[in-house]
């Protein structure tokens, strides 16, 4: 994007941060983080095929990242968030 709006590259995540509050690379690991969640608790897809889909081809650092950024795993996450068609909780082992 620097270079298409022809300014510095360190000036555009300076004005971006200022703008919206946070810098380009925390907003894209939010949004994938935001991706993860709702993908971990709405498919039965596995860890390392969720890390793969939302950019991370290490599931290992995506696992680091995802407890990071929302604060338990993501098999600890699913397991507390998932959830059948009924509503009910559903229990797995994965």
């Amino acid at each position: 994007m620097a270079d298409q709006f022809h300014i510095d590259f360190y000036y555009l995540i300076h004005m971006y941060k200022n703008h919206f509050g946070t810098s380009p690379y925390h907003y894209l690991i939010q949004r994938r983080m935001g991706e993860a969640t709702r993908l971990l608790v709405s498919t039965n897809k596995k860890i390392w095929e969720i890390a793969k889909l939302v950019g991370y081809d290490n599931p290992n650092y995506f696992t680091i990242l995802f407890t990071k950024t929302v604060g338990e795993s993501p098999r600890s996450f699913r397991k507390k968030n998932q959830k059948d068609m009924f509503g009910d909780e559903v229990s797995h082992s994965y």
